[in-house]
């Protein structure tokens, strides 16, 4: 029995084990390049707001053009698609 828990493992399961490591890895690079992705988008939003509101006061557009220019609440660029996480967390949903 001891000889068994110290058995190496054979190469189809080292090549599963590998395989399944470096899908991890892609998946957590995904992961860091879409919330940078996200956090640079959201910050160009946020100035963009900024100048159409500057614009405004100042006079430069009118109220019809800034109220259909500012984002509601569910704006897509503001709350984009669910997570990549709890997309790939289970193949039913």
């Amino acid at each position: 029995m001891i000889n068994d828990a110290v058995r190496l493992p054979d190469p189809h399961t080292r090549g599963f084990r590998f395989a399944l490591e470096d899908s991890f890895n892609q998946i957590g690079t995904v992961q860091v390049q879409q919330k940078q992705s996200l956090t640079k988008h959201r910050t160009e939003l946020t100035k963009m707001q900024g100048r159409l509101l500057n614009r405004y006061l100042g006079g430069t557009i009118d109220e019809p053009t800034y109220q259909a220019n500012q984002p509601t609440s569910n704006h897509n660029s503001l709350y984009p698609i669910r997570p990549l996480t709890r997309r790939l967390s289970c193949s039913c949903c």
